[in-house]
C-alpha cells in the first residue's frame, strides 16, 4: 500500500506543478473542449509550490523506506522543477 501512497504523492506534485504553469496542452484545441487554463496569482502559485514540496518530501521518504527506487528518476525530475532548474512542461510524460 505504501507504494501506491508514493505514486499518489508524486502525482499530486505533478498536478501542483501543472497548475502553477497552467499546463494543459490539449485544452483549447477543439471547439467544445475545456478552455486553456490561466496561470494562477502569485499567492496561489506559492500555495501550489508548497503543496508540491510537501508531496515530494513524502514521496522521498516512502521511496527510502520501501526501497521503491523505480521512482528515483521521476522524483529527481520533479525536484528539479521545484528548484526552478527545469520546467514541468518539458518533462517526459509519465504513465
Amino acid at each position: 500500500m505504501r507504494l501506491y501512497l508514493c505514486d499518489m504523492a508524486l502525482e499530486r506534485a505533478r498536478l501542483a506543478f501543472a497548475g502553477i504553469e497552467a499546463f494543459a496542452p490539449l485544452n483549447g484545441m477543439i471547439d467544445d473542449g475545456p478552455p486553456r487554463p490561466v496561470a494562477p496569482e502569485a499567492e496561489e502559485a506559492a500555495r501550489l509550490k508548497e503543496q508540491a514540496r510537501a508531496n515530494l518530501a513524502a514521496a522521498r521518504k516512502l521511496i527510502a523506506a520501501c526501497g521503491y527506487h523505480r521512482r528515483d528518476e521521476e522524483l529527481a525530475e520533479l525536484e528539479a522543477v521545484l528548484a526552478d532548474e527545469r520546467r514541468f512542461a518539458d518533462l517526459p510524460p509519465r504513465v
